[in-house]
């Protein structure tokens, strides 16, 4: 069960953002150590837990009880975990692995993630782009209601939406990707995923033509990775693969997209793709890549 957290979780008095947090690190397990399994049981200290495993050899667990959760690491004289045990002691009680005695940050998450990754390196990730399709339709749905309406300016229009509305949302996709069915304003756009092993970690939006209103604003490519992806390379390669698959759609001579200037993350992740600036007003920069 890949959105586990977004039925169980309506239980917790846990905000919007922490839910989507935990959620997402469950979405990098499950991507980044195949084959392994998700065991998720209503006892012990936790409400709910889930161990996950590489093999058969447990990795952790993560927890929730009603008024906190957190993940442990099983850590021992052969593995690195001691760092992060060093890190989080003033916040743990247990003396065998690491417990968030209270929600972390994603900043604490990403260093949780930098020592995980040392001790258990994961099997070499296969990360794919793939056309949205009927196919995947479930995955696809469950990614897309997790983003909020504005996830550092790719734009959303299905966060957190009714369960009920899984096959109108992609078929509405699809019809977009063949220029059916638009709205007033908008151009063909097809929708492609970033797929890492079994795992929806990023989604790209490509524009086949620009009105007026794109040419000055978004431009022909939209893009964003799942939060607990970032700062891994995901964004750089997803947006490459993308470029490939706009060279097939896109009649203009040059790509144009933007970004915000509160994201310069972002700005690099298009430079390295040969982005160059064109021009600039006070909230975004607006680039440029020669196809």
């Amino acid at each position: 069960m890949d959105i586990m957290a977004l039925e169980t979780l309506k239980n917790y008095a846990l905000t919007r953002e922490q839910e989507r947090l935990w959620v997402e690190i469950v979405r990098f397990l499950r991507a980044m150590y195949q084959p392994q399994e998700l065991l998720i049981k209503e006892e012990g200290p936790w409400r709910v837990q889930i161990d996950f495993y590489d093999h058969e050899t447990k990795l952790g667990s993560l927890g929730m009880t009603d008024q906190k959760w957190g993940m442990r690491f099983p850590w021992n004289k052969e593995n690195r975990n001691q760092e992060i045990m060093d890190r989080f002691k003033k916040q743990t009680t247990e003396k065998n692995g690491l417990v968030w005695q209270c929600n972390p940050s994603i900043e604490e998450w990403y260093e949780v993630r930098a020592h995980l990754l040392a001790s258990f390196p994961p099997a070499t990730a296969g990360l794919t782009l793939k056309k949205v399709s009927w196919k995947h339709r479930k995955k696809e749905f469950e990614y897309l209601r997790m983003l909020p309406d504005d996830e550092t300016g790719f734009m959303n229009a299905y966060p957190r939406a009714a369960k009920e509305r899984q096959d109108e949302v992609i078929r509405t996709l699809l019809d977009y990707s063949k220029g059916e069915n638009l709205p007033l304003g908008y151009v063909a756009e097809t929708t492609f995923f970033l797929w890492l092993n079994t795992q929806i970690i990023g989604v790209f939006r490509v524009r086949h033509s620009l009105n007026e209103a794109l040419r000055n604003g978004a431009g022909h490519i939209g893009y964003g990775i799942a939060l607990a992806f970032r700062g891994m390379g995901y964004g750089t390669q997803g947006l490459a693969l993308t470029i490939q698959e706009a060279r097939k759609i896109v009649s203009d001579p040059e790509l144009y997209l933007s970004v915000h200037k509160d994201n310069p993350d972002s700005l690099k992740v298009q430079q390295k793709n040969g982005a160059l600036i064109d021009h600039e007003d006070e909230k975004e920069y607006y680039t440029r890549i020669a196809i």
